[in-house]
């Protein structure tokens, strides 16, 4: 089983209206509430699944703790990382076997699935600009020079949408 926790898990503080506004409270709230929220879930999925849960943690760009986006380094500057995935990781450990963690520090990871390559990233690397197509046109752009998966999942969007082999 694959559960994807993909980026944005906290509101962060990249805008300045959001620091104000945030509930609840500041990056270490809303870490704890996240971490909170999602505790019970990850143990009871990993409870129900007959195999390995393989739990695919990526961070967004809403939790990064520097002003601009760092690429090469982002996981070392991202509050989901160092205060939602790694403490989760920690808590609730491998279940005996039950669940494998995969928190790369990186913006993509790819996992091999009951033989198909799957491609899960936040998606901070795609620009829609808002033409008609929506974020259609540039991610299917993306896809098509990645092609390197059988499917994508992205984040960063806020939107659900699943077009062919993207999510």
């Amino acid at each position: 089983t694959y559960l994807s926790i993909n980026g944005d898990i906290v509101s962060g503080d990249i805008h300045d209206e959001l620091r104000e506004t945030n509930q609840p409270g500041g990056l270490r709230a809303q870490c704890d509430a996240a971490v909170e929220s999602l505790l019970p879930s990850v143990r009871a999925m990993a409870d129900a699944t007959p195999g390995v849960l393989h739990v695919v943690c990526i961070g967004g760009n809403h939790g990064r703790l520097t002003h601009k986006q760092h690429i090469k380094n982002g996981a070392q500057h991202s509050a989901e990382h160092l205060g939602v995935y790694d403490p989760l990781r920690r808590l609730i450990g491998d279940m005996r076997g039950k669940i494998a963690w995969h928190i790369p520090p990186a913006e993509r990871f790819i996992l091999n699935v009951h033989g198909h390559r799957v491609s899960q990233q936040h998606g901070t690397m795609i620009r829609s600009q808002g033409g008609i197509g929506g974020v259609l046109v540039p991610m299917t752009r993306w896809v098509v020079r990645a092609s390197d998966a059988d499917l994508y999942l992205f984040g960063h969007f806020h939107t659900a949408n699943a077009y062919e082999n993207i999510v």
